[in-house]
Parts: structure tokens; sequence; C-alpha cells
């Protein structure tokens, strides 16, 4: 699991061998440049499953509760998270 801007996304996926292998997505919003989404953009060489809120930095820092959701196309890869 990595998580990095969705702006430095595409040139990580260009930089390091990912084919075939099974991301999880904890990245927010658009590339601005190609308008796609994290999943997008890591679906043309891997298996992504995406990690979703609501959560809130602050909140989780504060030790409160909060319910994340781990969502991916492929069960098998999903089971072998």
């Amino acid at each position: 699991m990595f998580a990095i801007p969705t702006q430095a996304l595409a040139d990580f996926v260009k930089q390091y061998d990912i084919v075939g292998k099974t991301v999880i997505a904890c990245c927010k919003g658009i590339d601005l440049e190609t308008g796609q989404s994290p999943s997008v953009i890591l679906n043309a060489t891997a298996c992504t499953a995406v990690l979703t809120g609501p959560s809130f930095a602050r909140d989780i820092a504060r030790g409160l509760p909060t319910a994340l959701t781990l969502a991916c196309d492929n069960p098998v890869a999903a089971v072998n998270l």
C-alpha cells in the first residue's frame, strides 16, 4: 500500500514496476492534467483496490472512531490484501 498525492501518481506508475501487482489507492481527487481518477491511472497497469472514507485526519489523530471501506472488483485480489 502506498499513499501519494494524485498529482504524482502517473509519474510513480511510470517509475516503479507495479504491473500485475495489487495496489490500494489511498489518494483523493483527480489528476488535474488528464482528469483521471487514481483508480483509472492505476488500473492501466495493476489490480486496484480503493480505500475510501469518510475519515478526517484530525479525528483519527484524536482517537475518535471512523469507518473506511476497501473496495476491489477482483475478489481473489481483495482476499489477498
